[in-house]
C-alpha cells in the first residue's frame, strides 16, 4: 500500500481481493477520520493472480493522480 496526500483528500493505491484474484484499486477519502473511503477500481474488469501485481498496476496509477476534484473524482496528468 502506499497513501498519497491532496489538498483536501487523501488516497491509497492497493491490491483488493475478489473472486478469483485480485484487483488494482485507488481508495479515497476526506482528511475526516469519520469519512468513509470511496473505492475507484483501475483497469476495469481485469484481475491479477497476485496481490503484488494489482499493487503494481495501483501504485503506478497513483503516481499518475495530478488531483482529487472537490467531488472525489480522480484528476489525471
Amino acid at each position: 500500500m502506499i497513501f498519497r496526500h491532496f489538498e483536501h483528500y487523501e488516497a491509497v493505491a492497493s491490491a483488493l481481493p475478489v473472486e478469483d484474484g485480485y484487483q488494482a484499486v485507488i481508495a479515497v477519502k476526506t482528511r475526516d477520520p469519520d469519512a468513509r473511503p470511496v473505492v475507484h477500481t483501475l483497469a476495469e474488469g481485469h484481475r491479477y493472480d497476485l496481490a503484488f501485481e494489482a499493487e503494481e498496476v495501483a501504485h503506478a496509477a497513483l503516481a499518475k493522480l495530478k488531483e482529487i476534484s472537490r467531488e472525489g473524482e480522480l484528476l489525471w496528468e
